[in-house]
């Protein structure tokens, strides 16, 4: 399928049409009929609303990674072009490579354009660090959702759709990397200031903030592919579950970003997520794949893939980007994980109310 559309509200209608079917509860007749009505709906938002969202979900995490207010003001601003670019590419039906590139090129751009220490906004006291605006514009365009489900189809053994998600990811990234390298290239041709991907690692913001900011996004991003008012807020929850296992276990241990953390706020999302999917007959990634954006490391992969490509410092490079891998890894084996456990859960309780009717 080359199609990256995502619609939750009509995944969830079909997803219940299947529960149903299954139950016994509906004539062949009215399947027809409802999947007929499913596929003929229109999307629940229009470009318009989802454009305020994909805004609402910029400024939300760049305040999360730790951006000041003139940074989300920023993130705004920047998003909506960025928009505008993907929505003229896409009337060129480009490929997924090229809306990558188009959309990182322009995120650096306008983020080196604005942070400039002679540029008109510092002139007049609206200063700005770039790799922030840059950081939250990848949590959007990186394709690590995708990576994730490559790595849930390999340990759910199913190799060759593992594969090909791999190899699109794989092109996705590279088209992001060559976005970045481009303009950056062309700034520095104009005597612009240049990203120094050092900088990319800020620090963290006060913790209420992080979190707040995340759930926010993640809330956000369920909006942004047409899930419904109840499924934004379960998306809501699941993320501050999922971040509550996280800074929990990291308060306890007293590790800060550890591997162990990942795992735990990992299987809280999958875990929640499934108990969700089997209360409302819903699939549980329309909950879990928004409720882990806290996690993602799409920065780490940025950061660590460019000192790669451009010579600065390979052994740093290499050293980070198997640090994401392991992290990558980890999410996709706490989720697998979280949901395995509600069906273990669920089978259990199945046995036992078999056997009290016998």
């Amino acid at each position: 399928m080359r199609s990256t559309s995502e619609n939750y509200l009509a995944l969830h209608q079909l997803y219940r049409l299947v529960h149903d079917i299954a139950q016994g509860s509906v004539s062949r007749g009215r399947a027809e009929r409802r999947l007929a009505q499913v596929n003929a709906q229109k999307k629940l938002y229009s470009p318009a609303v989802l454009l305020a969202w994909n805004l609402l979900m910029a400024g939300a995490f760049t305040l999360g990674v730790g951006g000041s207010w003139r940074a989300a003001v920023t993130s705004l601003a920047v998003f909506t072009v960025v928009n505008f670019v993907l929505v003229w590419a896409g009337r060129l039906r480009l490929p997924s490579y090229f809306m990558m590139a188009l959309g990182a090129a322009t995120i650096t751009v306008l983020a080196l354009l604005v942070s400039d220490p002679e540029g008109w906004f510092y002139a007049r006291g609206f200063y700005v660090s770039a790799p922030h605006i840059v950081a939250a514009g990848l949590m959007m365009l990186l394709p690590t959702f995708r990576l994730v489900s490559a790595v849930q189809d390999a340990l759910h053994g199913f190799p060759l759709t593992a594969a090909g998600k791999f190899v699109i990811t794989g092109a996705n990234f590279t088209g992001i990397i060559a976005g970045i390298a481009v303009a950056v290239t062309v700034m520095n041709y104009f005597d612009a200031t240049s990203l120094d991907v050092q900088q990319s690692v800020f620090s963290p913001p006060p913790l209420w903030v992080s979190i707040a900011g995340m759930a926010v996004g993640s809330a956000m991003s369920a909006a942004a592919w047409q899930g419904s008012a109840q499924t934004i807020w379960l998306t809501l929850l699941v993320s501050l579950l999922g971040q509550a296992g996280y800074y929990g276990l990291g308060a306890i241990t007293g590790l800060e970003g550890g591997r162990l953390q990942i795992l735990a706020g990992a299987t809280l999302v999958g875990l929640s997520s499934a108990f969700l999917g089997y209360l409302l007959h819903s699939p549980a990634s329309i909950y879990y794949v928004p409720g882990m954006m806290f996690m993602l490391p799409g920065l780490t992969i940025f950061r660590s893939s460019y000192l790669v490509l451009g010579g600065e410092d390979i052994f740093a490079g290499g050293q980070g980007l198997t640090a994401a891998g392991v992290t990558v890894l980890l999410m996709a084996t706490g989720i697998v994980c979280g949901t395995y456990l509600w069906d273990d859960m669920t089978g259990r309780l199945r046995s036992r109310s078999s056997r009290n009717l016998v």
